[in-house]
């Protein structure tokens, strides 16, 4: 009779996590491309509810103030919300919800999907809210790309993969301990 390793076993689960991390991914292409597929001519004006809806549901205090400005190159949406954590901003890049609280407007996750009719790549600039021991930190972050422009299901993967990382990178900035960055959505 043979046993593994206490190290064969960590490696066995590293590589189940691995293809668990994978397979996921695989399912958030399925979801999105799905979503994508059903923007359509009507998108437009449910996409504009949509980010004032978000910003309603994360404002910090009092009425949301936003502002919506458009040039020839972009749309930009900007609210004085919340800032984002680390996993409103995973929530964003696996398109779902991160709103489990029933007194927020949206709860599913699609909402968000329509807006992606303005451009499929969304620039997003903010903050992003970490509390680790005694410290709470909001670390700011430039232009972090969601990418829905893609042919292929490997290349979304990639792609998402990338802005996973990219999340993660986010920890290494210097924060204050005030939030003074507003939350913008550049299409």
């Amino acid at each position: 009779m043979a046993a593994f390793t206490e190290q064969e076993c960590r490696e066995i689960e590293i590589n189940e996590e691995k293809q668990k991390y994978w397979d996921d991914l695989r399912e958030v292409f399925q979801k999105i491309s799905q979503g994508l597929a059903r923007i359509n001519n009507r998108s437009c004006e449910r996409a504009i509810w949509e980010l004032l809806q978000n910003a309603g549901d994360y404002r910090a205090n009092g009425p949301a103030q936003v502002e919506l400005k458009l040039t020839k190159e972009d749309l930009y949406f900007k609210h004085h919300g919340l800032a984002f954590t680390q996993r409103t901003l995973e929530d964003l890049i696996r398109q779902r919800s991160s709103k489990n609280d029933k007194t927020k407007v949206g709860r599913f996750g699609t909402g968000f999907m329509t807006t992606h009719v303005f451009s499929r790549k969304v620039y997003i600039s903010g903050s992003c809210y970490v509390e680790f021991g005694d410290k709470r930190l909001y670390l700011p972050f430039d232009n972090f790309c969601l990418n829905r422009d893609f042919t292929d299901k490997e290349e979304f993967i990639k792609e998402a993969d990338r802005a996973l990382a990219r999340k993660k990178e986010i920890l290494k900035s210097d924060g204050s301990d005030v939030d003074v960055y507003p939350t913008i959505f550049r299409y």
